[in-house]
């Protein structure tokens, strides 16, 4: 999503908060949509997610110092769109083998 007005209003600083702790984290963060699949007001996304860990990084296990280290894993996103905005979202990443790569576990 390149702008705004594709969230509904009430996700915009959700996903402006999420993406500035991500680049802070990881400034080449890159997601690449591997598969896109859409069928009435749902579209499912398959993709692959990948940096490298420089900045502080708020994980699943706390703050983390940096590690120089680089990930990439896979995720599922499904997205909830209604008059052109998404309303909400659902999924998950492979977050288990990314710490496993920055070294965390």
């Amino acid at each position: 999503m390149k702008n705004a007005e594709t969230l509904a209003p009430q996700h915009i600083k959700d996903v402006q908060h999420l993406t500035t702790r991500l680049h802070a984290a990881f400034p080449d963060f890159h997601i690449t949509v591997e598969d896109l699949i859409a069928e009435e007001d749902r579209v499912a996304a398959r993709f692959t997610a990948s940096g490298t860990h420089i900045g502080k990084w708020q994980s699943p296990l706390g703050t983390r110092e940096p590690t120089g280290k680089r990930f990439q894993h896979e995720g599922i996103r499904i997205f909830c769109i209604i008059d052109d905005r998404l309303t909400e979202t659902w999924g998950g990443a492979d977050t288990l083998s990314q710490l496993q790569q920055l070294g965390m576990l």
